[in-house]
């Protein structure tokens, strides 16, 4: 099941009109790239610090990444990754024929872990990483696992997509060092279906090693909006890994008595 979620642009949120070579905002005359079918619809306003940062790590290393991480954490951990991995899939509550959106897809190994009763090519698969080059390598995966998806090169808080359109949002790794988490954890709320389970997963300070930050990296509960409903916290291999999952609220019904 393969569907393209219409896209919006980032900037003034008009429909874009997908063409052969370019995404077109008909409205302002603004056109996008698409690099080898990937939209590039990145906001200036969100690629500094750490974003521009990470973007460009990742652009460098995208295409050698899988094989990487294979080899450090088969020696370093065993099957403990990948159990771990397996583990926090399961806290999507993805169903059969949903329309997800995967925030931070990098190249896509995630989706190999998703429960066993979900059926992958039922899904309408959207995926978005702030990075070209982990997109590019996460296109040829999904050919290699003939796995159907739509991705996007874009910034996490600056989602270009309507609101209310998917039945599960997901974003695994990244969110510690974006830009601006609170931006990125509204825009993934904004467009969930009401009613949607969305998930945060990352690492924990007991396994981060970056030299640079100022700050202790902390889950960002505090972050996730008030209303949201069934918020939850949980804690993966020996507190290496955090999982935050909750609902969006479906919209409520007046009774009119007469």
């Amino acid at each position: 099941m393969y569907a393209t979620a219409p896209l919006i642009d980032v900037y003034d949120h008009s429909y874009l009109n997908r063409q052969i070579n370019t995404v077109v905002n008909d409205h302002t005359g603004r056109t996008y790239p698409l690099l080898k079918d990937i939209p590039v619809l990145l906001h200036d306003r969100y690629m500094r610090g750490n974003n521009e940062k990470y973007s460009r790590l990742y652009n460098w290393i995208g295409g050698s990444y899988d094989f990487a991480e294979k080899v450090i954490s088969k020696v370093m951990y065993g099957n403990q990754i990948a159990e771990t991995r397996r583990e926090i899939m399961s806290r999507t509550q993805i169903k059969n024929g949903d329309r997800i959106l995967y925030v931070s897809i990098g190249t896509g190994m995630g989706l190999n872990y998703l429960p066993s009763d979900v059926d992958v090519s039922t899904l309408e698969i959207t995926g978005v990483d702030i990075s070209i080059g982990m997109l590019q390598k996460c296109s040829k995966n999904m050919k290699k696992w003939g796995i159907d998806a739509e991705l996007i090169n874009c910034c996490a808080e600056a989602l270009p997509f309507e609101d209310n359109y998917f039945d599960a949002v997901f974003h695994v790794g990244g969110i510690n060092f974006f830009t601006d988490k609170q931006a990125a954890i509204d825009e993934m709320v904004r467009v969930a279906k009401k009613g949607a389970h969305i998930m945060i997963s990352d690492e924990t300070e007991s396994i981060v090693k970056d030299t640079d930050r100022k700050e202790a990296v902390r889950p960002p509960l505090a972050m996730i909006p008030f209303e949201m409903k069934n918020v939850a916290l949980e804690t993966f291999w020996k507190g290496r890994f955090y999982c935050i999952t909750f609902q969006k609220p479906e919209p409520q019904h007046l009774t009119v008595f007469h």
